[in-house]
Formats: C-alpha cells, sequence, structure tokens
C-alpha cells in the first residue's frame, strides 16, 4: 500500500512537472520562458530520503537506500564530481540498477537558458524543455538511447559553469522507476 500511495503521489509530481503555470507565460531572471514551475515536497517523492546538500549551493533529495560510489579519475577530468546508486537493487525499485550523477563544466560563454537548450537540442538530446525547479532555472533532457535523463543549470554560486544531474535508467515502461527519477531530478533546490 506504501509503495502504491508513493507511486500515486509521483504521479501527481509528473503532472506538475508537464503542466506549467496555464495561461501565464514565465520568465526566468535571464529573460528566457520556461514551460513551468516545479515547488518540490518530501512527500512527493516515492520514497523514503534524505537531503544531500552540495557546496555548489544546492541540494538533492535521494533514496536513503542508496549509497555514495567512487569517480574514476577519468569520470573526474571529465567533470563529474558526484555518483550515489542503488547498488544493483532497493526497497522501491526492486532488482534494478539505478543512480545519479552530477558534474560541471564550463558555460563557454553561455549565459541564458534558451542558449543552453540550444545547445542540448543541437546536440541530439531529446525531449529538451525549460522549467524553474524550486527557483533554479533549468534544462531539462534525456538520452533514451543511451538511457538517461537530467537537468542542467547555470552554477548558482560561480559564474561560468554549468551543472548536470543525470539519472538512469530513464525508466521507459517502469512507472515506479521514471517516478524516482522524476522526484531525484525535481527535487533540485537551491541550498539555503
Amino acid at each position: 500500500m506504501k509503495r502504491l500511495m508513493g507511486a500515486m503521489m509521483a504521479m501527481a509530481l509528473l503532472i506538475l512537472c508537464a503542466a506549467g503555470a496555464a495561461g501565464e507565460q514565465l520568465v526566468v531572471a535571464d529573460g528566457s520562458a520556461v514551460s513551468g514551475r516545479i515547488d518540490f515536497t518530501e512527500g512527493l517523492a516515492p520514497y523514503e530520503g534524505r537531503w544531500v546538500n552540495f557546496q555548489d549551493g544546492f541540494k538533492l533529495y535521494l533514496p536513503k537506500d542508496w549509497e555514495r560510489s567512487g569517480v574514476s579519475d577519468a569520470q573526474a577530468q571529465a567533470g563529474l564530481f558526484f555518483r550515489e546508486t542503488n547498488n544493483g537493487s532497493d526497497s522501491v525499485v526492486g532488482e534494478l540498477s539505478m543512480g545519479v550523477a552530477v558534474s560541471y563544466a564550463d558555460a563557454n560563454g553561455l549565459q541564458t537558458l534558451d542558449e543552453l537548450a540550444a545547445l542540448y537540442t543541437a546536440g541530439g538530446l531529446s525531449e529538451v524543455d525549460k522549467l524553474d525547479l524550486n527557483g533554479l532555472p533549468v534544462v531539462t533532457f534525456a538520452s533514451r538511447g543511451e538511457d538517461y535523463r537530467g537537468v542542467a543549470f547555470f552554477h548558482p554560486i560561480v559564474a561560468g559553469y554549468v551543472m548536470t544531474i543525470y539519472v538512469s535508467p530513464c525508466g521507459v515502461g517502469d512507472r515506479l522507476v521514471n517516478d524516482v527519477g522524476s522526484a531525484v531530478l525535481c527535487s533540485l533546490t537551491p541550498r539555503t
């Protein structure tokens, strides 16, 4: 019953993610229009979790069963600095490998969400959209072929960098996996 309630609450979160603000156009500080705003609460996640704070000025609400994973030298050189996984199974999705990763990259002169979205679209990613997640303007994207999706946003503290959060797998055909990934991504919140 608890899983069913969690899945139903996650569906409500997904509806909020897709809906946006009917009839109004939301514009973020850089002048880019976004399709909606999401205000995450812990109760919408289909899992028991805990907040993980990042010195970079944001936090994520991650499943309590997940554990920190190592980052290889090659991954670190590419900008990846945080990974957490369920080590192949957890109490929510069962026997399925799932995880989250966080990286940074030089913005290379990009200054607006519109420019960031255009870069992701030109790079062949799908489902590119612009949202306001808990006060942070983000670009959402997916790579169904490589089975990951994520959000990218300008570093909230250090100008000139883009932060990216990836969740894998996408959860195509598995509503619960999709809902867990959506909750992880939608939990992106500025750290106060």
